[in-house]
């Protein structure tokens, strides 16, 4: 277990490490797009100009834009805290990315090599494609399934809200909603459907050995409830794959079959302090597949609140046993991965760790809160921050689940 006097006595070292990657991140530069004097009209502009790098920040005014293909290494945040529309996302192949409060239709992710992330935003027309990404976080977002609308349309056929091939991912703070098969539509509810289709979207769909993590996340699945021929799709179906999922009671997994989540015989599933639900009855560990682990101790995980413009207040909330010691670590680098604490990774660089925060475990319906504030500096744009922390329980420890933060102009 790190010890703080070691922090504290590391703490020239820290502030020349600090110094040093402040540097670096004052070098990528930043653009506006949209608004009154924005240097872009559109975001699409802006990443095919020979003016903006790679690493550059795009700051991106409220309105709606048209659909953009990202090919090389941008941050795209919103400049307000206010969502900018598009149309379509297409990234990658790139090295890493950002994309902060954005409102999509329909997102592919595909060949993303270093840490990106996807933060405050909501994709409506899923599903999400998240394919060949080697490490992802995404937080405070939202996924939903179109339904079907048979034979009117103008969806004909259910569709899943995220699907997820050969990536490791972060899902914290997430919703996934399937699309549904009844005969009203969610979006406009006067649409009304002269028949079903008969096939519900799956929320979550996890395959082609990914590793994926959703800690404080919910999904909701449709479908008949039985004794009805289609019952619907699991919340989650995973096939070669290694899932963790991490929440509390206010978390739920909701169904209208039996078998809240499905897996083959090559993954490997926890399910810890989440709410499962089947068909209106909460069902708990019969929901899970037999091969599932179950902790006597739901896991500790993190979740962020707050804001996400410079100057903003936010609040890292972490739900751990009551009692438990959490050292939270803020970090300006990236993680060392061959550090893992039983079977989970750093994602922060314990070596650039810029604050270290004792907080003490408020039980797990409960948070322990740290706040803090996003400093409103135009040279730190584009700066990446990671967030996570350590959990000490008695005999028990637990690396909670990791958080990013991109600062903006």
């Amino acid at each position: 277990m790190p010890r703080l006097p070691y922090a504290v006595g590391m703490k020239r070292l820290l502030a020349l490490l600090v110094l040093t990657a402040l540097s670096a991140a004052a070098q990528g530069q930043t653009f506006t797009v949209g608004g009154a004097g924005g240097q872009f009209a559109q975001i699409q502009e802006a990443i095919d100009s020979p003016l903006v790098p790679a690493g550059a920040t795009l700051m991106v005014a409220p309105g709606g834009y048209a659909s953009i293909s990202v090919t090389k290494s941008l941050n795209i945040l919103s400049d307000s805290g206010g969502a900018f529309f598009v149309g379509a996302v297409s990234i990658g192949p790139v090295t890493d990315f950002a994309l902060v409060g954005a409102r999509v239709n329909t997102l592919v992710v595909k060949g993303v090599t270093g840490r990106s992330l996807i933060e405050g935003c909501t994709f409506s027309k899923g599903p999400a494609v998240l394919e060949d990404c080697t490490e992802l976080l995404v937080q405070r977002s939202q996924f939903w399934g179109q339904s079907a609308c048979y034979p009117d349309g103008p969806v004909l056929e259910a569709t899943g809200a995220a699907d997820v091939r050969n990536a490791r991912i972060v899902f914290t703070d997430c919703y996934f909603e399937g699309g549904d098969m009844v005969d009203e539509y969610p979006l406009d509810p006067e649409l009304e459907c002269a028949e079903h289709y008969p096939v519900a979207g799956n929320p979550l769909v996890i395959s082609e050995k990914s590793e994926v993590v959703l800690a404080g996340c919910s999904l909701r699945g449709y479908g008949y409830p039985p004794p009805f021929w289609n019952p619907g799709p699991p919340a989650v179906l995973v096939s070669d794959s290694r899932v963790t999922i991490r929440g509390n009671q206010n978390h739920e997994m909701r169904t209208n079959t039996p078998e809240i989540v499905q897996m083959d015989t090559l993954s490997t599933l926890k399910v810890s302090g989440v709410t499962l639900v089947a068909s209106g009855i909460s069902v708990g560990q019969a929901g899970l597949p037999p091969a599932a682990q179950v902790p006597a101790i739901p896991e500790p995980f993190l979740v962020l609140g707050g804001g996400v413009r410079p100057g903003d207040a936010i609040v890292f909330e972490l739900f751990a046993p009551a009692g438990a010691i959490i050292i939270n670590g803020i970090s300006l680098g990236e993680g060392l991965l061959s550090y893992p604490l039983g079977s989970e990774a750093f994602w922060i660089d314990p070596s650039l760790i810029w604050q270290l925060s004792l907080l003490i475990g408020q039980g797990h319906q409960a948070p322990a809160t740290l706040p803090a504030t996003l400093p409103a500096t135009p040279t730190l744009a584009g700066l990446k921050v990671g967030v996570q922390s350590l959990v000490v329980d008695g005999q028990n420890a637990w690396l909670t689940n990791p958080l990013q933060l991109v600062l903006g102009a």
